[in-house]
């Protein structure tokens, strides 16, 4: 009987410890999350499967500055720079980030600030927070080191199309609009026929991935400055859909805290030219 009764007192033990892990751990992301939206400026880097996919800066109120690769020439690849500001998007490319560049250009700015046009995942700022605010499970994994600095590594679950998809509506509600653009197409007589896209639209269209990473989320990691609270670090592992193939490595990095300026480029002449990379 009392073995039996000790048996019990440790499970206890061990699930309130469990749970004390999850509230301490849910308790940082929260407070990180707070941290990072008071800051002036930052740049997030980021790799897939530990090739670099592009960069962005961010400087408040609302100005980007983005660094997406795309193949030029035959003979190599380069950079296309973007600043997204309120009255205008500029952009020039580069064969490498801020050398060899062609002269800035400038558009009307694109209805969000984003790095790649066609894309709703990571070229689309603030998807890392919006991951770390839609973490299921998460516990404290480890106290470790991060480039010299003293981070705590949290881990837990997410569905990572619900979550690009959520970022992608908050993208555009930040810009006051309710739907996510429209698409047209030619009625019977000829005529223009335009319905809005909403969130609901994309969920429809994703909703076999949607199921499936309900039922086989992504792992996510978050390393979160032990002295700062800041997130430094942010990683997916994403398994293949349904089997198929290999999975997916997503690693976002944060650095330049406060220190990033994003200046206005000078242009001249102007145009209209769209800088749409191509994937």
């Amino acid at each position: 009987m009392g073995r039996a009764l000790m048996i019990v007192a440790t499970i206890a033990l061990l699930a309130a410890c469990r749970g004390e892990n999850a509230k301490g751990a849910s308790r940082l992301a929260q407070e990180s999350l707070a941290n990072m939206l008071s800051l002036r400026s930052y740049r997030l880097e980021m790799e897939m499967d530990g090739r670099p996919i592009g960069a962005m800066e961010f400087l408040i109120p609302a100005r980007y500055r983005f660094v997406t690769p795309v193949d030029l020439t035959r003979e190599g690849s380069g950079v296309v720079e973007t600043v997204w500001a309120v009255d205008f998007l500029y952009y020039r490319r580069c064969k490498r980030e801020k050398e060899e560049c062609e002269p800035w250009q400038k558009q009307f700015p694109t209805p969000i600030p984003i790095g790649r046009p066609d894309s709703m995942s990571v070229y689309v700022p603030g998807w890392p927070l919006t991951f770390l605010e839609m973490a299921q499970g998460l516990q404290r994994e480890s106290e470790t080191q991060l480039n010299g600095k003293e981070v705590t590594v949290l881990k837990g679950q997410i569905n990572h199309v619900r979550a690009f998809l959520e970022n992608y509506r908050r993208a555009y509600a930040r810009v006051g609009r309710d739907n996510l653009g429209e698409e047209c197409t030619q009625g019977p007589s000829g005529e223009k026929e335009c319905r809005p896209i909403t969130l609901e639209t994309l969920l429809e269209r994703q909703k076999d991935s949607i199921s499936y990473y309900d039922a086989h989320p992504a792992t996510i990691w978050a390393w979160i400055g032990a002295k700062d609270g800041l997130l430094y670090m942010l990683r997916l592992q994403i398994p293949p859909f349904q089997n198929q193939g290999q999975g997916t490595t997503v690693a976002a990095r944060f650095l330049g805290f406060n220190e990033v300026v994003v200046d206005i480029p000078v242009v001249f002449p102007t145009t209209t030219t769209s800088p749409t990379p191509t994937p």
